[in-house]
């Protein structure tokens, strides 16, 4: 039997025909391979999603729900564990609605703060680190609005430290120029995760950054109590007391008082640096020649005196408002002063001043300089030594031995020609009122009574009964 045999063309169509439906099959199939993402939560699957923006979109809308609902706190959705992890599927195995709803039962939501940290310790948490900044801000302005304010009031002498109004000289000069501020502490802001009733009013922590953690200490006065001896008890100065309770007159407290003892440390200061630069009188000293022509106790000027004038530059540093350190980097004597030449008769009257004062206290330490001090106005010099004997600076009379609000026990020297001194917190007396002193003669012994911070003397000088600055006199 002979075979038959298909022509080749068939062959070739079939062939032709297998490959399209292949091809056509695998199309079908790749059309209906979709990319999308599991989502998981640590280990737990959600689900399947289409786009990772459809969560992310969600996390968002949910986000501000909680912030609407918890406007004290910072309260997020906890997504840190939360992963997208892409797969190729064959047909729609996606449901993103399915996906979200198992999303809200198993992703918490946690509430974070901002912990505000100074010099390693946590001071509190705020809402969130604008928060912590403001209140950061705040702090800084009102401290440099300070400094700027005492620097204002130094230079107009708007504000005198004195139981006794009187007129201040306003004949110096004196400029300043802040080279810097900085916090003194370390401070740092972290965002925590917190309970929402962890996180503090933005009020409250400021109080503590600007009078520390301790609240206010009320004392009762009792028996026997006396301004100096609570000052003692407590171990703070005296001036705080007065400070704090403004109504304290001459001393007086009685049994059953409160007092407000509270002494303010703020968590933050401002340490500043300045360079003050002060022009100054310079006192001129007069000499006296006998002249038998004169009557006793007459004086005739033949060479007017004149003040010089020296410039002196310091660098300043404040914490707080407070000095911690003053140094003296030149000093020019910018006009000689003139020695006055004054005739008098030769029959010497007791109890007259030479015009050339020294220092009221041997091997003195200068403690505090005149000017403004803390805001107010420091109206003489503050000697400390070891030898508490007082010598009187300049030969005269004593006028006034006695107790004198805020200064404690006092005495002031009228020289006769022009000039009277005050020594005060004195703890005795040496002499007593109409005496006749000698130039370095011991008048008293130093103390610590009336508004004083230490055993010290304020020295106080006056010219024509105004206060003037006792450096211009002491150190020439």
């Amino acid at each position: 039997m002979r075979e038959i045999r298909q022509p080749k063309f068939q062959v070739a169509l079939s062939i032709l025909f297998v490959a399209m439906m292949t091809a056509i099959f695998l199309i079908s199939i790749q059309m209906n391979i979709k990319q999308v993402y599991i989502v998981k939560s640590g280990t737990v699957e959600a689900g399947k999603v289409s786009d990772p923006n459809v969560v992310k979109q969600w996390i968002e809308k949910q986000n501000k729900q909680l912030a609407k609902q918890y406007p004290q706190a910072n309260v997020k959705l906890m997504t840190e564990e939360l992963t997208y992890v892409p797969v190729k599927l064959f047909g729609n195995d996606t449901n993103d609605q399915q996906t979200l709803q198992l999303l809200q039962q198993i992703l918490p939501s946690k509430a974070y703060g901002a912990e505000l940290v100074i010099d390693g310790k946590r001071v509190g948490i705020v809402k969130d680190k604008q928060t912590a900044q403001r209140i950061l801000k705040y702090v800084k302005d009102r401290q440099v609005a300070q400094v700027n304010k005492e620097r204002a009031e130094q230079k107009n002498g708007v504000k005198v430290l004195s139981a006794e109004p009187t007129e201040v000289e306003s004949e110096n000069v004196s400029t300043s120029e802040i080279q810097s501020i900085e916090w003194v502490e370390s401070y740092r802001t972290n965002e925590v995760a917190v309970e929402p009733d962890e996180i503090l009013d933005p009020q409250k922590v400021l109080k503590m950054i600007e009078v520390g953690k301790l609240g206010d200490q009320i004392y009762t006065v009792e028996d026997g109590d006396c301004v100096s001896c609570i000052a003692q008890k407590f171990n703070i100065p005296p001036s705080v007391i007065y400070k704090n309770n403004p109504w304290i007159e001459e001393d007086r407290i009685t049994v059953g008082d409160k007092l407000n003892l509270t002494v303010k440390k703020p968590l933050l200061s401002l340490r500043t640096i300045e360079k003050i630069v002060e022009r100054e009188e310079i006192h001129y000293s007069t000499n006296y020649e006998n002249d038998a022509k004169l009557r006793a106790g007459a004086t005739k000027e033949v060479v007017k005196g004149q003040e010089g004038l020296r410039e002196i530059t310091m660098i300043v540093t404040k914490i707080g408002g407070e000095i911690v350190q003053e140094k003296t980097i030149n000093e020019q004597v910018l006009k000689e002063p003139v020695t006055a030449l004054v005739l008098r008769g030769t029959k010497i009257i007791p109890g007259e001043g030479t015009g050339k004062f020294m220092v009221p206290v041997r091997g003195a330490t200068l403690s505090s300089r005149y000017g403004m001090r803390g805001g107010r106005m420091h109206k003489g010099i503050d000697f400390t030594s070891s030898n508490r004997n007082i010598l009187a600076a300049d030969t005269g009379r004593v006028v006034y031995v006695g107790w004198r609000n805020g200064y404690g026990n006092t005495i002031i020297v009228d020289h006769r020609n022009g000039f009277q001194t005050k020594y005060a917190h004195l703890s005795r007396f040496k002499v007593r009122s109409g005496e006749n002193v000698e130039k370095g003669e011991v008048i008293g012994i130093m103390g610590n009574t009336g508004n004083s911070d230490g055993v010290h003397l304020h020295f106080e000088v006056f010219k024509g009964g105004r206060i003037v600055n006792p450096s211009k006199y002491l150190f020439r």
